[in-house]
């Protein structure tokens, strides 16, 4: 799917069809671990309303959080749509289908975040655009597999606004709240250190369509 949008994008260069540099580029991060993977389908559907609201000259991207993240196999689609409307349109619908197959995503059984937010912000970096984000759907619990190491991973999340969306309560938070308010501190202030923009937590997926 990655290659269809990449050949229509590509066929609207060639006919004279400009991008846009100052869009909007958006990256979607979803946690597919076992402890979040049930709010899959709240994930897809925000994401699906991202997509639709995307305009021409805007670039999306979605991927996993998985085990092992920091990978190409982790992303499910990142394209800059084209100026031209209809063209725009269509990789659209073509990215709906592939997100439509993204909501049958088995569980991973390890949680590697630092791994996908690396991938992220080179994406991020690499984009000219008028706002950068990065949105993120996980309860922020990182658990790396033993032989991943995710130590000193140079990041740059300059102008970047970061959205921790749905983070969802764990079975140990409930014991003691402090080690989910602790879980979402740890991570503002991993993402400022990293330069992000600013840092929001969001507690309904749907609240994000006041950004866009």
């Amino acid at each position: 799917m990655r290659l269809v949008a990449a050949l229509a994008l590509a066929a609207a260069l060639a006919a004279g069809g400009c991008v846009q540099q100052g869009g909007r580029a958006v990256y979607v991060l979803v946690d597919v671990s076992g402890t979040y993977h049930r709010q899959l389908p709240k994930a897809a559907q925000a994401v699906a309303f991202i997509l639709a609201k995307a305009r021409p000259g805007d670039a999306i991207a979605l991927a996993k959080i998985g085990s092992r993240s920091f990978s190409d196999r982790e992303v499910i689609f990142q394209v800059r749509l084209p100026m031209r409307p209809s063209e725009a349109n269509a990789i659209k619908v073509a990215l709906k289908k592939r997100l439509k197959a993204f909501r049958r995503t088995p569980a991973s059984a390890h949680t590697d975040i630092r791994g996908a937010v690396a991938q992220a912000a080179e994406w991020l970096r690499g984009m000219p655009a008028r706002e950068r984000m990065l949105v993120v759907f996980s309860d922020l619990a990182e658990d790396l597999p033993r032989d991943v190491r995710r130590s000193g991973i140079p990041m740059d999340f300059s102008g970047v606004d970061v959205y921790a969306v749905n983070v969802i309560k764990l079975r140990g938070d409930n014991r003691n709240p402090q080690r989910y308010f602790r879980r979402i501190a740890r991570w503002r202030e991993f993402f400022l250190a990293h330069g992000a923009k600013s840092f929001t937590k969001l507690d309904d997926p749907m609240a994000l369509a006041r950004l866009f």
